[in-house]
């Protein structure tokens, strides 16, 4: 079991309150000051401390450097929890001087605390996203069917979510009987109103029972997915709407090529809109062009952004400003390795607005595993030159405006 202590934040609960902890059976405690801290940390170490930057007798930044400095604790990772509007260059660099190991800006949307808690500890992470998405799906029985020897024809439901290597089908009429022996199925995978489908065969993996009028639910492990069937999947299954109270949230988990299509989804979008790309593995010059010309068909979105975005994405920005049309990004994930011991790891940076290449350049953490310094596993230009766009410089105030007295 994996035992966390923090100081008193609501944010920093609803986060290790996630499903994902959850599983993991988290030994959480939380103490008010930041003596309390100290003491519980000496007493009985913890894998993790997050602590916020205010604390009743101290800060944060203070009780960061107290553990680092005990040799007996040099395993503790401590995270840091701060606002987003205070993540700027002086804070940055204050963080990197106590030793802090991560940090969590707040407000911190999904399970994003679980993402970087993952990295720090080695900690299980779904290698494929499973989404919410709405396909609809017309199953077919092959092989054995039911108790009673027949197999189940003339299915209909939907796909409720999906990954790369399986999905939760739901039927969409109440079933008198179980599906008993149904061990393999083929579906097939639409949205009617694009005019996509593919075919996917798969086995049986779980059947939930017949309760009444509820409908019945079973999950599917895909099988011998030939590449234009995982390419068309793929291309079904890239993105996930989710409504929260101020905005509404596109998760995106795939590859943005030529079988990427945002039609539908450009038409479903209004007001403020935040792109969390962290899942977007690739992109080719096809698709680039696919995704500015869906950036310009927001015309009922008031404001966007890009949270979380992967490498490849923000290397792409950093080479084709268009690839941002009139947004900005707000974090991304960084490529580190550690000078020591040479372990591959990522960071997830917050931009602070003014700051420049140089500035993000200067971030410094220390290796989840040895301890050691980690440095930019790339060109920084290659990967901060987006920091130079428009929509992340500081305004230019005229001279006239500035100095009201000339």
């Amino acid at each position: 079991m994996i035992r966390i202590v923090t100081s008193p934040g609501a944010a920093i609960a609803e986060q290790l309150a996630s499903p994902s902890f959850r599983r993991l059976g988290v030994d959480h405690e939380v103490l008010p000051t930041g003596a309390a801290i100290l003491a519980e940390v000496k007493e009985r170490p913890p894998q993790l401390v997050i602590v916020e930057a205010t604390l009743g007798d101290t800060t944060g930044f203070a009780v960061c450097e107290q553990i680092r400095a005990a040799e007996p604790l040099r395993h503790v990772r401590v995270m840091l929890a701060l606002p987003r509007e205070e993540l700027g260059p002086k804070t940055l660099k204050r963080v990197a001087a106590v030793g802090c190991d991560d940090l969590l800006a707040l407000p911190a949307p999904g399970e994003e605390l679980y993402q970087q808690v993952a990295l720090l500890l080695r900690l299980p992470q779904r290698l494929g996203r499973r989404i919410s998405i709405e396909l609809f799906a017309d199953i077919e029985g092959l092989g054995p069917g039911g108790a009673d020897g027949a197999t189940p024809s003339a299915l209909v439901g939907r796909v409720v979510n999906i990954s790369p290597t399986g999905a939760r089908v739901v039927l969409d009429k109440a079933m008198d009987k179980p599906l008993g022996g149904l061990e393999r199925v083929r579906l097939t995978l639409s949205r009617p109103l694009e005019g996509r489908e593919v075919q996917i065969e798969g086995r049986v993996v779980w059947c939930g029972e017949a309760k009444g009028t509820d409908p019945l639910s079973f999950g599917v492990e895909f099988q011998n997915l030939d590449e234009p069937s995982r390419r068309a999947l793929a291309a079904l299954s890239l993105w996930e709407v989710v409504a929260l109270p101020d905005r509404t949230q596109v998760v995106f988990q795939g590859d943005l090529t030529e079988v990427a299509e945002f039609e539908d989804l450009a038409d479903r979008l209004s007001g403020l809109v935040e792109f969390d790309l962290g899942g977007v593995r690739y992109l080719n010059s096809a698709g680039v062009r696919k995704w500015v010309l869906f950036l310009e068909k927001l015309v009922n979105v008031s404001a966007y952004s890009f949270v979380r975005c992967s490498t490849a994405f923000v290397m792409q920005a950093s080479m084709v400003s268009r690839l941002l049309g009139n947004g900005r990004i707000d974090s991304f994930w960084a490529p580190y390795i550690c000078q020591s011991c040479e372990r591959e790891d990522q960071r997830l940076l917050h931009v602070s607005s003014p700051t420049s290449i140089q500035q993000m350049a200067e971030a410094q953490f220390r290796c989840s595993a040895c301890g050691g310094p980690i440095v930019l596993d790339e060109v920084p230009e290659r990967v901060f030159a987006f920091l130079e766009t428009s929509g992340h410089q500081a305004p230019v105030i005229p001279e006239d405006e500035s100095h009201p007295g000339r």
